[in-house]
């Protein structure tokens, strides 16, 4: 039994005897109280009711928020002011501070309007909350049958509100794939700082090649998405993606020496760019040992390699069971192992074939 509980100026809601909140705010107009439940373990006391056992002097249960991907979702519910019928309301906050996704949060909201006013305006009724730090919506949904169970509704309208999110989150993605290169990379703690650095010079190693791009790295949890944007919407992704898989295998590279003038300076900046890099991997490394880390991080000595693909750190080249040569960019460019080492670059050329590679493709 649901039931109110009046002392002094307090008033408790009681569920089968067992007080689950309590309220000194009256509304004296209709003589209502409103509650708030802060224990989920109290939610699913009154779940097993229905909103017609609700007493006719409540006028509103604010229930413990539920968390989705990227939403806050603050339920309550109450027996509507001008009818025989329950509102559910849900209040809906994205939290600008701890944003960390390739898409803008206002790409975000205007994708779940959308999809609401769409396909269910008949279903649920949406106005705006207005908060700078905390922008979100109040999403109002209709209960004409008293008898249903309080805790059915609540999960059936949390359950369709993350399936709407969701969605909205594919739908953001799609519209980025088309714009941007996006991966997930995940690295050990010891060498994640030195991964990242590598990675934020792709931007420069591109213009060095003749595309201008923007790069930029957001952490989600445990990995992180690093994504690449060209400036002229026109340019193929599939040639970064190409060009990035070429990069990230260069550390692994013998570098051959050369007079060649050309490209001389690019070729040097990457060099050091490189060496640094390796040299952060070393210093790892003795830092993993000195600790005596077993988990994982020294099998084969994968991650000291540096070589990473795919979001993984790619084995040693003298484990690989590929074929000596590999060709890339539709055979235009064949790497061939060097003494066990990687694979000869000729820094110089490299840049530009890449030059030439890159405008032949354009002009296709």
């Amino acid at each position: 039994m649901v039931e109110l509980e009046m002392s002094f100026d307090q008033c408790f809601l009681n569920v089968n005897g067992e007080r689950i909140a309590t309220t000194s705010d009256r509304r004296n107009a209709r003589n209502c109280y409103t509650f708030s439940i802060e224990e989920p373990t109290a939610n699913a006391l009154i779940y097993a009711y229905g909103f017609g056992e609700l007493p006719a002097s409540v006028e509103r249960i604010f229930l413990s928020s539920f968390r989705a991907e990227l939403i806050d979702l603050n339920p309550s519910f109450g027996r509507a002011e001008d009818g025989d019928y329950y509102l559910i309301t849900v209040d809906s906050f994205i939290e600008l501070a701890t944003w960390n996704r390739p898409y803008a949060p206002g790409s975000f909201i205007k994708e779940l309007r959308s999809i609401i006013s769409n396909q269910f305006s008949n279903r649920i009724a949406m106005s705006n909350l207005h908060d700078d730090a905390s922008p979100g919506a109040r999403l109002v949904f209709v209960v004409n049958n008293a008898e249903t169970k309080i805790g059915d509704a609540i999960n059936e309208t949390i359950d369709l509100l993350k399936a709407i999110e969701a969605q909205a989150i594919a739908n953001c993605l799609d519209q980025i794939e088309d714009k941007s290169l996006a991966t997930y990379f995940s690295f050990p703690e010891e060498v994640k700082s030195a991964c990242e650095q590598y990675l934020l010079y792709f931007g420069e190693f591109l213009r060095d090649v003749g595309i201008n791009a923007s790069v930029e790295i957001k952490e989600e949890a445990d990995r992180i998405l690093f994504s690449v944007t060209p400036r002229d919407s026109h340019e193929a992704l599939d040639r970064i993606r190409q060009i990035l898989d070429l990069y990230i295998k260069l550390p692994t590279a013998t570098f051959a020496t050369t007079d060649e003038k050309g490209f001389r300076l690019e070729a040097q900046r990457l060099s050091a760019n490189i060496m640094h890099y390796q040299s952060q991997l070393l210093l790892a490394q003795a830092m993993i040992e000195q600790k005596d880390a077993t988990i994982g991080l020294l099998k084969d000595r994968l991650i000291l390699q540096g070589q990473m693909v795919q979001g993984r750190l790619l084995r040693e080249p003298a484990q690989r069971k590929e074929d000596d040569n590999e060709k890339i960019f539709g055979g235009l460019f064949e790497i061939k192992k060097y003494e066990g080492k990687g694979f000869l670059v000729n820094l110089p050329q490299l840049y530009r074939d890449l030059r030439d590679w890159i405008i032949r493709d354009k002009e296709k």
